[in-house]
């Protein structure tokens, strides 16, 4: 594969095309770096897929518990009234998002979709309560404009 002679400034020119409305209806983003062959081949311990799989069917449970009573599913799918009631932070969260708000300048939209995703992380760790490294967590995947020019 050939590999891309743009300079910097057309690519970012290029990834900028994307209104900011759009990218703020995206949920998560991943920055997902190249893996070299060492990383590959060796026998560090993460953790296996049989395992990932089984905290995402507790994280599911959970969720499926939760909205028993409801037409919703999934935190994702939560409406403002859910998320005010299953998302609650404490003081330590509170004033962490607070920060993060002005920082990376959230829309009302973003502040949502973050405290579904700290809640997701929560569910994940069986977690029944938001703790402020779930909100960390959730901030950190909402750092669109972080290593999005790298290409090959």
């Amino acid at each position: 594969m050939d590999k891309c002679r743009c300079t910097y400034r057309q690519i970012v020119k290029y990834q900028n095309r994307i209104s900011g409305p759009i990218l703020d209806r995206i949920d998560l983003f991943v920055r997902c770096e190249e893996i070299g062959y060492e990383a590959l081949t060796s026998n560090s311990k993460e953790e296996s897929s049989a395992d990932i799989r089984k905290r995402v069917s507790k994280a599911w449970e959970i969720q499926k518990e939760r909205f028993a009573q409801s037409t919703t599913l999934f935190n994702g799918r939560m409406n403002k009234n859910e998320v005010e009631i299953y998302c609650k932070l404490d003081g330590e969260g509170q004033q962490l998002m607070k920060e993060a708000f002005s920082v990376f300048q959230l829309t009302g939209r973003s502040y949502f979709k973050i405290l579904k995703v700290a809640r997701t992380i929560a569910d994940l760790e069986g977690s029944y309560d938001i703790k402020s490294r779930h909100v960390e967590e959730a901030l950190y995947f909402r750092q669109k404009g972080e290593g999005r020019v790298k290409v090959r």
